[in-house]
């Protein structure tokens, strides 16, 4: 699976998400009522994506298949590798 999103690492600067020496990935908007602190912990959570991804890829490689649709009746761990799966699917842009 090829990465389209922009490559290298990825940092929180207040309210917004920078690719390290590139450009801006994204400014997450202060709300009109307030949440700043809301807003500042969701640029956080935006620029480990790029890590998150690659854990998430990981475990995915741990599958030898590609998940089902519906989520399996199984243990913890199978649950969090399938929903792993999933997530690195939809990313990616497949929706199985």
């Amino acid at each position: 699976m090829t990465t389209k999103h922009t490559e290298g690492k990825w940092t929180a600067s207040g309210l917004t998400v920078q690719s390290f020496g590139r450009s801006i990935i994204a400014e997450c908007p202060v709300p009109q009522n307030g949440g700043v602190f809301e807003c500042t912990a969701n640029a956080a959570l935006i620029s480990q994506a790029p890590a998150l991804a690659e854990v998430a890829r990981a475990i995915v490689a741990l599958w030898p298949v590609v998940p089902p649709r519906k989520e399996p009746k199984a243990t913890p761990e199978v649950l969090a590798v399938w929903r792993a799966a999933r997530a690195v699917l939809k990313a990616a842009g497949v929706e199985p």
